[in-house]
C-alpha cells in the first residue's frame, strides 16, 4: 500500500496477484499540501453518456457526475510542477466526491490496477505490450466511434484474462534465442498470475485472445 502522503494510494488485492492492486484513491486538494506527491488533476477513461469511451479530467471542486464506469487505459495524475504519475486499469467503477478541502477519486476494479510510477518495472513493460496489441487491433478498424463503443462495452475482468492469455501465447511463440532477459521476466510474471487464478478457479477453461474478445465490432 502506498503512503497517504503521496496524494494517491493503491490498495492490495484480495487475490494476491503480483504487480496489481484492487483500488486506487486520488486526493485533489484545494491548495497545495507541499507534500510529495501532490496531484492537481487526474485523467481517466470512462464510459460517457452516449455509451462511448471518453477522456475525463477531474480537479478539485468537481461538481459533475459522481459515478462512472471506468474503461481500459492509462490513468494520469498531474501535479502543479508538471510531473506526471501513471497507472493502468482494465476498467472498473470510478466514484468522485468533493468535500471542503479535497476532491477524492476512488477507482475499484475486478482486475488488477497497475502502478506505473517506475518506468523500469515489469508492470510497465506488460502494459506497453497490451497497448501494442490494442493499437494493432485498432489499426485494422477505421471507424473510431465503433472502436470506442466496443471498448466501452467490455468489463475489466474479461479484458484482463484475454490480455494474459494473448501475452502467454505470444511469449510461447518467441524464438528460443529471445527467451531471456526482459522477455523471460515478463513471461514469468504472466504465468505466475495465470497460475494464481487457476488455483482460485478463476481462470476460464477456454479463454479468448484479446482480438477474439474485441471482435466483432458493433454495427
Amino acid at each position: 500500500m502506498t503512503s497517504p502522503d503521496l496524494g494517491y494510494r493503491f490498495y492490495p488485492s484480495s487475490w494476491g496477484l503480483p504487480l496489481g492492486y484492487a483500488r486506487l484513491d486520488v486526493c485533489l486538494h484545494a491548495h497545495p499540501t507541499r507534500t510529495h506527491y501532490d496531484p492537481e488533476r487526474a485523467d481517466f477513461f470512462v464510459v460517457g453518456a452516449d455509451g462511448v469511451l471518453e477522456h475525463l479530467t477531474v480537479a478539485y471542486g468537481w461538481h459533475g457526475v459522481q459515478s462512472y464506469r471506468a474503461c481500459l487505459g492509462r490513468i494520469l495524475l498531474h501535479d502543479r510542477k508538471g510531473k506526471v504519475v501513471e497507472a493502468f486499469s482494465f476498467g472498473g467503477q470510478l466514484t468522485i466526491t468533493t468535500q471542503a478541502d479535497a476532491t477524492k477519486c476512488s477507482l475499484t476494479s475486478s482486475a488488477p490496477i497497475f502502478d506505473l510510477a517506475d518506468s523500469q518495472t515489469v508492470a510497465m513493460r506488460l502494459v506497453s505490450e497490451i497497448e501494442a496489441l490494442l493499437a494493432r487491433w485498432q489499426a485494422c478498424h477505421h471507424n473510431g466511434v465503433s472502436v470506442a463503443r466496443r471498448l466501452a462495452k467490455l468489463d475489466a475482468y474479461p479484458l484482463f484474462i484475454a490480455s494474459l492469455f494473448t501475452l502467454a501465447y505470444n511469449y510461447k511463440r518467441l524464438p528460443a534465442t529471445m527467451r531471456h532477459g526482459y522477455y523471460q521476466e515478463e513471461d514469468h510474471a504472466v504465468h505466475e498470475m495465470i497460475a494464481l487464478l487457476k488455483k482460485r478457479v478463476q481462470w476460464p477453461a477456454d479463454p479468448p485472445t484479446l482480438e477474439e474478445l474485441l471482435d466483432p465490432l458493433p454495427e
